[in-house]
């Protein structure tokens, strides 16, 4: 099953996944990073885990490119669209579902934070 969650926060994305997560596969890549502009997955020294990404304490609102594995979630950044960028979950449907309670419960603290939707997939 497959997922859309819009946000405008990176790193409130990343925590819905745990802060110790490792990412597999991990493709990252960033814009506005300080004065180096392009960021890319190699200023994480190997440490390709969403701790390491929270340790660079930068908000990635220059997201152009992620894709990984974290757990049961493959994850893909699909557009950005203003500050809003969009994010492909792909998981069982339990895990889908854990997620999305996880969401509301964060919406509820900060509305708006999140926008979750299912993708519905067709087959001709």
């Amino acid at each position: 099953m497959k997922a859309s969650i819009k946000t405008y926060n990176f790193i409130s994305f990343l925590k819905l996944f745990g802060e110790e997560g490792k990412i597999d596969g991990l493709e990252i890549g960033d814009t506005r990073y300080k004065k180096e502009g392009w960021i890319e997955k190699s200023i994480l020294k190997g440490n390709h885990t969403i701790e390491g990404i929270l340790e660079l304490n930068y908000d990635f609102n220059g997201l152009g490119c992620f894709v990984g594995k974290i757990g049961n979630y493959k994850i893909l950044f699909k557009t950005r669209h203003g500050m809003i960028a969009e994010f492909e979950v792909k998981s069982s449907q339990n895990s889908l579902r854990t997620l999305e309670y996880q969401i509301v419960e964060k919406n509820a603290y900060k509305p708006g934070l999140f926008v979750f939707s299912y993708i519905h997939e067709y087959i001709n």
